[in-house]
Order: C-alpha cells, then sequence, then structure tokens
C-alpha cells in the first residue's frame, strides 16, 4: 500500500502539463543503432546536469548585474550553483573518462588497469586528484594540458578552503551546529570569484567535451567492428 500511495504521489508531481513552455524533458526519445551504443557509453544526464548548474548560475549573475539587488541572498546559490557544477564536471570526466581508458584498452588488446572510481564524497581536492589522473592520461601527448591543469588545480585547491564539503552555501550550520564557512571570511565580490571560476570551468567543459567526441568516435568503431 506504502508503494502505491509513493507512486501516486510521485506522477502528481512529474509528468507533462499545462502551460506547455514549462514542460522540461529529462529523458531522451532518439532511437538508433549508433545512438543506442553511445548512450550506453554516455550517460547524457552526466552533461545535462552539470551544465544546467552553470546556466542557473548564469542566470543569477545576469539577474544581480541588471537590477544590483539581492545579491546578498543569491551569493549563496550562485556560488553553489558553481560549486557543483565543478563537482560534477569533475565527475563526470572521471566516469567518461574511465569508460574512454577501458575502450582504448580494449581496442588495443590491453588489460584495463589502474582505472580509478568517482570518489563517494564532496571533496573537490580528492575529486579532482582522480580527475586529474584521468586527464593526464587520455591528454598525455597534448602540450598544452600541463598548464591547464595547473590552472584548475590551483582554483580547487582555493575553492576547497572556503568549502571542503560543499556545506558552506547550502546551509547555516553543519551536523555539529558549527557554521560551516570560513569566519574570517565576511565578504565575497561575485565577480572576482566567477572570474577565477569560469577559466576552471572552461577548462573542465573542453575536456569534457574531448572525451565525449573520443567516446562517439569509439563507439562507432565497435559497432561498425560488431564489438558491442
Amino acid at each position: 500500500m506504502a508503494n502505491k500511495k509513493s507512486t501516486k504521489k510521485y506522477i502528481r508531481l512529474c509528468g507533462a502539463s499545462n502551460p506547455w513552455q514549462a514542460n522540461a524533458q529529462i529523458t531522451s526519445y532518439h532511437r538508433g543503432n549508433k545512438f543506442q551504443i553511445k548512450s550506453a557509453l554516455i550517460n547524457e544526464r552526466w552533461t545535462l546536469i552539470p551544465e544546467g548548474y552553470r546556466k542557473a548560475a548564469n542566470i543569477l549573475v545576469a539577474h544581480v548585474v541588471k537590477t544590483r539587488a539581492n545579491i546578498d541572498f543569491l551569493v549563496f546559490p550562485i556560488i553553489f550553483l558553481c560549486r557543483q557544477h565543478l563537482e560534477l564536471r569533475m565527475k563526470e570526466i572521471i566516469v567518461n573518462g574511465g569508460k574512454l581508458l577501458r575502450i582504448n584498452d580494449l581496442i588495443d588488446h590491453k588489460k584495463s588497469i589502474n582505472i580509478p572510481e568517482v570518489p563517494a564524497n564532496h571533496d573537490l581536492e580528492k575529486v579532482w586528484e582522480v580527475c586529474n589522473k584521468i586527464l593526464e592520461r587520455i591528454f598525455e601527448y597534448n602540450e598544452s594540458v600541463p598548464k591547464c591543469l595547473k590552472t584548475i588545480d590551483i582554483c580547487i585547491s582555493d575553492f576547497n578552503k572556503i568549502d571542503p564539503s560543499s556545506m558552506a552555501f547550502r546551509y547555516p550550520s553543519d551536523k555539529k551546529n558549527i557554521e560551516p564557512f570560513a569566519k574570517n571570511v565576511t565578504h565575497i565580490n561575485i565577480y572576482k570569484i566567477l572570474d577565477k571560476i569560469k577559466e576552471t570551468a572552461d577548462l573542465l567543459d573542453g575536456a569534457s567535451t574531448g572525451i565525449d567526441h573520443f567516446l562517439t568516435e569509439q563507439s562507432e568503431y565497435l559497432a561498425d567492428h560488431g564489438c558491442l
């Protein structure tokens, strides 16, 4: 009985309704053999959800710039949305990058070894440590990569100092009733912090796009050779 009630509540909250302009499509309806194989390799929600957080942050920033109002309220969701974007983008790179490394080893008839898994926490530095290893292996022949990785490393380290556990911009206090934000921080200039985050977000998005491109190529190769 509880399950039926739960299902009814789910149905009441979700589903298309009026006005139609407010209906968001959260699953794909594309069909086709190669697309299905690619979908098995690339979970599109790993693309949609991180990008959604970034777009939401940009919309809020545009509102603050235009109205010059509510910044003391909106700074919290703005910074959280940016942080969430970075965390999910790095985790997406770990997921899809790991798949790419395994596929490359399969094509090259090698045994996949030491391919890290996604950390089950919100610590940006720990997530970045794994993501960094993935990127170093995938883009090992790109001479510009070390400089890009260093830029990301500095941003992640700085961000982690003010919000190591994804609590500072979500909750007034943690489970021990301790304020999660650094006590010596009284002001945040959103332009300054967003400019720094944007550079890192752009680099991570570019890496994600590159991995997606490589996965698409490899999925087509596997489909053409009957490997999937």
